[in-house]
């Protein structure tokens, strides 16, 4: 322990340490000030608000249709949208009482914008779809989400190109398998959490792999090399040492800063709806993975974790063999920022290959929106059930190597 320790410390007292982990600080202030600052609420005035008391009335308003997302409770959303629809406010051409009509609307935005989604066919929306709807149209909210999916897996230009008769059977299955109904509760600080999450975590990883990128290559830089290999406990425990050095760097730096930014807007915000299914967040209505915000999070968090990880100890591992911290931290922003340019690169294969590559474990509640599947043998499954234990694989065998590399070092 005394020598992990000392490992530690040497990464600490560096300037450039000391810079990375004061960014990341400032970094978690801002991200966590405009998560909460981005909260709105218009008052019966027609007057925004913005900010913590915003989060509040909003919640107040939502708490009003918080339950079963039944038949029942649709047809409401109906109902109550077409009385605001006729009022004097809503036909207005003035600006501040159309805001009076709307301040009316949003305590059932939440569930506004799931009939826009239901009813506006697969991957389309119209805000505006509600507005032509009548009551009884409540009894094919949920039909029309597998609907919908039906039609687009039958089209030539969806589904039907794209996934064999078994994966389609698989997103059926899975559509089948949401309970319903669905329950709603106001989660507005998840919502804002998961916004900037994903940044949030490829910041951290990049930072870390900064911080680790020094650990192999600093006795070379000093020219001590010789003496570290010579030294008795050089090529064993010094090695372990360093290695546990940098696990302990990532796990600290990692869960103090998720932990933080977590706390920061989810104790403004308020952690409602955790046990809520990921469907009422009409961003992820058409999503297959039946998942609860509460599960989401636990899966993002420890995405970022296993990426922070496999990345931190691929950088050791690059600057140990080439004895250069400079070109070892590069390769955290290889293969974690140039994967994002490939978004738009429309090729089969790439395409297979994206949602596997190891900057998807920091972006998991945009992973679960989208639709890629994977036939092994006769079990199809999604990216997740591969990318956990493929990275954790990954991650545990550089251990190894790493080791196995410093027991057959030469001294020179």
């Amino acid at each position: 322990m005394n020598m992990t320790y000392y490992e530690l410390k040497k990464v600490f007292v560096k300037t450039s340490s000391k810079a990375a982990l004061g960014t990341l600080l400032i970094l978690l202030i801002v991200f966590s000030f405009l998560s909460v600052n981005n909260m709105t609420y218009v008052d019966e005035n027609g007057e925004t608000e913005k900010g913590r008391t915003a989060a509040v009335n909003l919640r107040q308003e939502k708490e009003r249709w918080e339950g079963p997302l039944t038949e029942e409770t649709v047809a409401r959303v109906i109902r109550e949208n077409s009385r605001i629809n006729q009022s004097r406010e809503a036909r207005s051409e003035d600006v501040q009482e159309q805001n009076k009509a709307y301040s009316r609307t949003q305590g059932y935005e939440d569930i506004r914008l799931l009939i826009d989604s239901a009813f506006g066919g697969f991957g389309g929306f119209d805000y505006y779809r509600i507005d032509s709807l009548k009551a009884e149209d409540a009894e094919e909210f949920y039909a029309k989400r597998t609907e919908n999916l039906k039609a687009w897996l039958a089209d030539e230009n969806g589904g039907a190109g794209r996934f064999t008769k078994e994966e389609q059977q698989y997103l059926l299955q899975r559509y089948e398998a949401m309970p319903i109904p669905l329950y709603y509760e106001a989660a507005d600080g998840w919502d804002k959490l998961f916004e900037r999450l994903p940044s949030l975590l490829m910041i951290l990883v990049l930072i870390l792999g900064f911080l680790v990128s020094g650990i192999f290559p600093c006795e070379s830089q000093l020219k001590a090399d010789s003496v570290f290999y010579a030294s008795f406990h050089g090529r064993r425990k010094a090695v372990r040492a360093k290695l546990g050095a940098g696990f302990l760097l990532v796990t600290m730096v990692y869960w103090a800063a998720a932990l933080i930014y977590t706390a920061a807007v989810l104790g403004f915000l308020g952690a409602g709806g955790m046990d809520c299914r990921i469907q009422t967040a009409f961003i992820s209505w058409e999503s297959f993975y039946n998942l609860t915000f509460g599960q989401l999070y636990l899966l993002c968090v420890a995405g970022g974790y296993l990426g922070s990880l496999f990345i931190a100890f691929l950088t050791m591992l690059i600057g140990a063999k080439t004895k250069s911290a400079v070109v070892s931290v590069i390769v955290p922003f290889i293969l974690l920022l140039i994967p994002m340019f490939l978004t738009n690169v429309e090729v089969p294969a790439l395409a297979q290959i994206k949602p596997l590559l190891p900057n998807q474990l920091v972006q998991i509640n945009f992973l679960v929106e989208e639709f890629n599947l994977y036939t092994i043998g006769s079990h199809v499954t999604g990216p997740l059930q591969i990318l956990f234990p493929l990275y954790l694989a990954l991650a545990a065998l550089i251990g190894p190597v790493l080791y196995r590399m410093f027991r057959k070092a030469e001294v020179k």
